[in-house]
């Protein structure tokens, strides 16, 4: 007998298109796969030039359109990408960040008739140079949820392995996207193990990922990517 409790976690997948639609062929997949958790890209937050001042000005892009309505039994976590040029905009400003991105997710949630939800994600390639403001960005956006009793989950890069802390009540590791797109040597941009193990063979990332892990991230899942 096992001397401590075993958590039960449900799978998840991510829908990257820019329409949710869900056919037959998805339901089948769906159903084969046990996966009751769909992690829905909304929108990203970035930059585009202003047609008015020819300005670069943080706007929504490629925001989801719903032909289809979130499956019963399923659970969906509406997740936003950020771009770090749109952090560096707001920078000091993430409180007004946050709760523009948190009023856009409630509005098509509610338009589309999605449900209500118990978490919500960002996506964001942070660096050391916008750590600080994606922190701040986190902190203002958990602030926003909380009375609702939803928590804010965020995905985290293998080069963001070592950080000491992670700002969002739940992580993400993605395994995934590791090459280079322009380097012609690389033999795979989607899973390169040679990659892969540079981060995970290192005791001083690992150790640190671990540290930040069971200091205030406790619940971190790993995400890869399938092929049939």
């Amino acid at each position: 007998m096992l001397d401590t409790p075993v958590e039960s976690y449900e799978r998840g997948i991510y829908h990257w298109k820019t329409t949710f639609e869900i056919s037959v062929e998805d339901s089948i997949f769906l159903k084969e796969h046990t996966i009751k958790r769909l992690y829905i890209r909304m929108f990203d937050v970035g930059m585009e030039r202003s047609e008015l001042n020819d300005s670069l000005e943080v706007v929504p892009l490629g925001t989801t359109r719903f032909n289809s309505k979130i499956p019963n039994g399923y659970s969906y976590i509406p997740t936003v990408f950020i771009t770090q040029d749109a952090l560096k905009a707001y920078n000091m400003r993430e409180s007004e960040l946050a709760s523009l991105i948190v009023r856009r997710v409630k509005a098509m949630s509610s338009w589309n008739e999605l449900g209500s939800f118990d978490e919500m994600q960002y996506d964001c390639d942070w660096t050391a140079s916008t750590r600080e403001s994606f922190k701040r960005l986190c902190e203002s956006t958990k602030k926003l949820l909380k009375d609702e009793k939803v928590i804010l989950s965020g995905t985290i890069r293998l080069h963001q392995l070592e950080e000491a802390t992670y700002p969002f009540d739940r992580g993400v590791l993605m395994i995934y996207n590791t090459g280079s797109f322009v380097n012609p040597k690389t033999t795979n941009s989607i899973l390169d193990y040679d990659d892969v193990s540079k981060y995970l063979s290192s005791e001083q990332r690992v150790g640190k990922f671990i540290k930040a892990r069971k200091s205030n991230c406790p619940r971190i899942d790993i995400a890869y990517p399938t092929f049939s």
